[in-house]
Parts: structure tokens; C-alpha cells; sequence
């Protein structure tokens, strides 16, 4: 391959990567690498240049961090030994640089790089307001990433007053830039900074007739306000939705954001029924962009399948939660959600072999994930020892509730309430079991009692004295019963006292 072979390879990289066509640019790197290797020094410094930072931005995107460091480093190494000038693509590969160190968290070195590049665009007397405006948004994206919000805030306001200046105020990277401090902002928890900023953008794209922003923009304050207003909330979000509509070319994927949105807000209203519309619509919508096995399709699917067991249409919920189950392979969390959700189902159901073994993988994921000392793992526990004993197998209940107690009082806090449930019922198989312990039962009755009336909630204290009560009364106990029945003839009057 000659050398203008490979200046043309060069320049053809360069384009593929501006069309982000990678197959292309792929096949372009494996004629051009070894190419370029052997005869770099034939070059001129700005050739090497060129094509060094061609390749170290196809590396990033390929995210291949010791390539693409390499050929940033000899492109800026290339552009001091040859004493070349402040250019773009010089000003490019820093740039470059900085943005792969901050992919790797390196987040001191990119701060140098960028340092060094503002040191330099001042000492050449650069006056391109849009470079000054792309480092200042580098150097806020990297203060974000490193949490260091305040400083954030100050670089991202520099970086838009640069490229105020320089590009009108419809450019993409105006709208991205007002988005990144608006989220930052939010972090800060600043949501009237956050929303202020917002509504001086709407107002400023209403003059336009760029109806998807607006949209977008409208969206965006809907989330905001879900922290100070939730009807506002839902006022932003539904005009969104609205123009979304009313695009002539609809954009499903915003409307599907929409959607879940308006879900989670009607959810967070303690609406179920309109929740549970919202995320079906969303899924709809999610299911014409996304693979099935996308994240928000499954999520949409864990969703409704869990709202409508709260309004116990089970049947709808069943066929949510099995239809979604399969498409969690990817998504270990959310497959826990599914698995447990089903368990519950099955149970009611009676199905009781199919519920166990859904409650034993999301157990199997617990272990997996370093969680058996967990709250989860142990209420976990209970559902299936509850299940053994809905099919009178008291001697595996006893053991799934021994090992849930141990659990519960193994954790900080303590959960009185799963704990004390937990004892009663273990008191319930010393009671019941082949080789009865009536003393034992006693004693886990008492016991349990302890933990929820620690709670000070009446209903919860109710239950468990009423279950303590029928224990001794079975077993001929007057004295106990009489002293149980007491202390449920005082909570109940003194609840009544309270209320009136």
C-alpha cells in the first residue's frame, strides 16, 4: 500500500466515524492500522496527526482503552515534536483523550489534559468561543461525574456563555448543555434552579416551531415537578403528550416515557387503576422501538403485574407476570420482582409445588448475590413455610421458620413486625407437628406477641393476640387466655378513646 493509499484510508475512516457507520469503520481500521504503524514517520506531522486521532476515536467507540490512549498519545507527542500549531484536530485529540479518560473514571487525568489545553488555547490567543465552550462542558460533565456539583454548575453556565456566543441558540449541544445542568441541579436538589431554567427554554423554543422540543422540554419540568407538585406534574406531562401526538411524524419512544411517567404519578396518588392504564399504553408503545427483552419492556411487564395484584385481579396479574418472566434472562433484579410476584400468585392459587420453586430461584438469586442475610431472604422463607403448612407438612414449615427468625434477629433494625409473625407461626408447628412441644409453642406465642406490640399498631396487635387467645383456649389455659383477653378488651378501648 502506497502513502496516499493510506492518507485516502485515513480520510475515509474519518468520515465512517462521522456517520457512525463502526462495520465500515472496522474494515477501513484492518487495512489501515499495520499500514500506518510501519510507515508513521513517512508522514508529515499533520498526516500523522490526522489519521493518529482517526484511529484513537474508532478505538474509543470500540472501547479498546489501551489503543486509543496509544494513538492519543502519539498524536499530541507527533504535534510537539513537529512544534505544529494550536489546530483543530490537535485541539480534537485532546479532547478525545480527556473523553476516554472520563469514560474510565480517570478523572485527575482528564482534568490535566483539559487544564493543559485551556493553558495553551490562551497562550496561542485562541478566540473560538466554541472550543472554550466544548472544554468547559467536558470539564462539567467530568465535575459531575466525580459529584462535585457546584463546580459542575459553574462550568456548565461557562460553557453555554461560550457557545452563546459563538452558535445560535437551536444548536443541539445548547439544549444538551441545559439538560446536563438542569439534572445537576436536581442532584443538588435545586429544583426551582432546575425548573427556572427549564421554562426560560420552553419560552425561548415556543418562538420556534420546533414542537418536539417544546415536548421534550415539557417533559422534562414534569419530572422535575413530581418533587414539589404532582398535579403540576401532570399538567406538564399531558401537554406533552399532547403535542407528541400531534407531530406528523409521532415519536413513540417519548410518548412511551409519557406514558410510564403519568403511570408512576396516578401509582404514587395511590391510583391504581389509571397506573395501571398509563403503563399499559407505555408498554404498547415500548413494545413498537424496543427488543422484547429491552429493560423498559420488561419493566412495563413487572409493572402491571404487580399493580394489578394490589387491586387483586389476579388472572390479569398471572398473565403479565408469566408473559414477562421469560424476557428477564438479562435482567437478574427485575427476574427477582417477577419470581416472587409469581410465587404469591401460585400460592393462592394452591399451586403450591409451582410457588416453591419460583420462591427457591429467587432464593438461588439471593445466594448468588451475597443477600441470605436479608430481610428479603427470610420473608422468603416464610411464604414457603407458610405454603407447607397450608399443606399440614409442619415438619419442613418448622425448619423454613427457625431459619427465618434467625435471620430477622440477625438484622439491624430488627423487622418486629415479619419477625413476630414468624414466631407465632413457628409456635403454630411446635403446636401442630408429629412430635407437639406445647410448652415450646407457649413460649414462641409469647414471644412473638412481644415483637408486635413493640409496633404500636393496633391491627397488627390485634391479630396477634387474637391467634395467642384461640392457642390457649384450645389447650385449656384460663389464666393465660384470661390475661391475653385483657390486654385485647385495653387496646381496643383505648383505641376507641383515641378517636373520639
Amino acid at each position: 500500500m502506497n502513502h496516499q493509499d493510506i492518507l485516502l484510508l485515513g480520510a475515509e475512516l474519518d468520515k465512517t466515524l462521522q456517520e457512525n457507520n463502526m462495520a465500515q469503520a472496522k474494515d477501513i481500521v484492518s487495512q489501515l492500522e499495520p499500514h500506518y504503524e510501519a510507515r508513521s514517520q513517512e508522514f508529515s506531522v499533520s498526516n500523522q496527526l490526522t489519521i493518529a486521532l482517526s484511529l484513537a476515536k474508532y478505538f474509543r467507540k470500540r472501547n479498546q482503552y489501551d489503543k486509543s490512549a496509544h494513538y492519543s498519545r502519539q498524536a499530541i507527542q507527533q504535534a510537539k515534536i513537529g512544534k505544529l500549531g494550536l489546530t483543530r484536530p490537535l485541539v480534537d485529540a485532546y479532547l478525545n483523550y480527556a473523553k476516554l479518560e472520563k469514560d474510565y473514571n480517570q478523572i485527575d487525568n482528564a482534568r490535566k489534559l483539559l487544564a493543559t489545553l485551556l493553558m495553551q488555547l490562551e497562550k496561542n490567543k485562541v478566540e473560538d468561543n466554541y472550543i472554550f465552550g466544548l472544554v468547559y462542558h467536558l470539564l462539567a460533565q467530568i465535575g459531575f461525574q466525580d459529584l462535585a456539583f457546584a463546580t459542575a454548575v459553574e462550568q456548565f453556565k461557562e460553557a453555554l456563555t461560550c457557545f452563546r456566543k459563538a452558535i445560535p441558540e437551536e444548536h443541539p449541544i445548547i439544549y444538551q448543555t441545559i439538560n446536563e445542568l438542569t439534572e445537576t441541579y436536581i442532584r443538588m436538589e435545586h429544583y426551582q434552579d432546575a425548573l427556572y431554567l427549564q421554562e426560560k427554554t420552553l419560552q425561548d423554543y415556543q418562538k420556534t416551531d420546533d414542537k418536539l422540543t417544546q415536548a421534550l422540554i415539557l417533559l422534562r419540568m414534569g419530572e422535575i415537578y413530581f418533587y414539589l407538585d404532582l398535579k403540576k406534574a401532570r399538567k406538564a406531562i399531558t401537554q406533552s403528550l399532547a403535542l407528541l401526538k400531534a407531530l406528523e411524524q409521532p415519536v413513540l419512544l417519548y410518548q412511551a416515557k409519557a406514558n410510564l411517567l403519568l403511570a408512576e404519578l396516578e401509582e404514587n396518588l395511590a391510583n391504581a387503576p389509571r397506573s395501571i392504564n398509563y403503563y399499559k399504553r407505555s408498554l404498547k408503545q415500548l413494545e413498537q422501538v424496543h427488543e422484547q427483552e429491552h429493560f423498559m419492556v420488561v419493566y412495563a411487564y413487572s409493572k402491571i403485574g404487580t399493580l394489578l395484584m394490589k387491586v387483586n385481579q389476579l388472572e390479569d396479574a398471572k398473565y403479565y407476570l408469566e408473559k414477562g418472566l421469560p424476557l428477564t434472562k438479562g435482567h437478574p433484579r427485575i427476574q427477582m420482582q417477577f419470581l416472587y410476584a409469581l410465587g404469591k400468585i401460585y400460592s393462592k392459587e394452591q399451586s403450591y409445588e409451582q410457588a416453591r420453586n419460583l420462591y427457591q430461584a429467587f432464593l438461588d438469586q439471593l445466594e448468588k448475590a451475597n443477600k441470605k442475610q436479608s430481610k428479603a431472604y427470610a420473608d422468603t422463607l416464610q411464604a414457603i413455610g407458610f405454603n407447607f403448612i397450608q399443606q399440614n407438612d409442619m415438619e419442613k414449615a418448622f425448619i423454613c421458620y427457625q431459619e427465618a427468625i434467625d435471620i430477622y434477629q440477625g438484622l439491624r433494625p430488627v423487622s418486629k413486625d415479619s419477625l413476630g409473625f414468624a414466631c407465632i407461626r413457628l409456635a403454630y408447628c411446635y403446636e401442630q407437628k408429629a412430635e407437639k412441644d406445647i410448652a415450646k409453642a407457649s413460649e414462641w406465642y409469647q414471644y412473638g406477641v412481644e415483637q408486635i406490640e413493640k409496633l404500636k399498631d393496633k391491627a397488627l396487635s390485634e391479630e396477634a393476640l387474637a391467634a395467642v387467645i384461640d392457642f390457649y383456649q384450645r389447650h385449656d389455659f384460663p389464666k393465660q387466655q384470661s390475661y391475653y383477653e385483657n390486654k385485647l378488651v385495653k387496646l381496643q378501648i383505648n383505641s376507641r378513646e383515641v378517636l373520639s
